[in-house]
Order: structure tokens, then C-alpha cells, then sequence
């Protein structure tokens, strides 16, 4: 059986942002609401103390290339409707094995 695994940590800007507490919101919306909506890992893994930025850890495990990619492009579509949330930049790691 095959297993592939996707790992992408997500730069957001959080224009407007005046305080950690709003943005804390902010993260805390788009963590639990993609955790409630797909079978992933999610995580805030940076930019903790600045207000207008952070980084998000996304894990997707699936059994084929597509269906990780599937997933992969539906948190990337959340995160963009997200209200006051833009995405700067994405990095992907892929792992596959047999």
C-alpha cells in the first residue's frame, strides 16, 4: 500500500491586525475550522509575537497523490476566503512510500 504524505507551511499577512489577541482569533478560526472540515494536522509553527503575520503547519496523509492534493488545494481555498487573511507564500514537502 502506498502512503503519501504532505506537509505545507502557509506565510499569512494579517492586514489591519492591531493586537495578538485579534490575531490569535484570526489563527484560531482557520485552525479549527479546517481541522473540523478535513482529516489533518494543523498548527500555528511561527511568527508568534508579531501582530500582521504568522505561519500555519498543514499534515495531509492520504493513499494516493491526488486525493493529498485534493485536500491540499481545499485548505488553501479556505485560507483565502478567510476575512483579512492574506497567503504570502507556501512551502510543500512530499513524502511517498510503499
Amino acid at each position: 500500500m502506498i502512503m503519501i504524505a504532505v506537509a505545507i507551511r502557509y506565510e499569512l499577512r494579517l492586514p489591519g491586525v492591531t493586537s495578538l489577541k485579534e490575531k490569535r482569533r484570526i489563527v484560531r478560526h482557520i485552525v479549527d475550522g479546517l481541522s473540523s472540515r478535513f482529516r489533518i494536522a494543523i498548527a500555528e509553527v511561527g511568527e508568534n509575537d508579531i501582530h500582521q503575520r504568522a505561519q500555519v503547519g498543514v499534515a495531509i496523509v492520504s493513499r494516493t497523490a491526488f486525493g493529498a492534493d485534493k485536500v491540499a488545494h481545499q485548505v488553501e481555498k479556505f485560507i483565502e476566503a478567510t476575512h483579512g487573511v492574506e497567503i504570502l507564500g507556501r512551502h510543500r514537502s512530499y513524502i511517498e512510500e510503499d
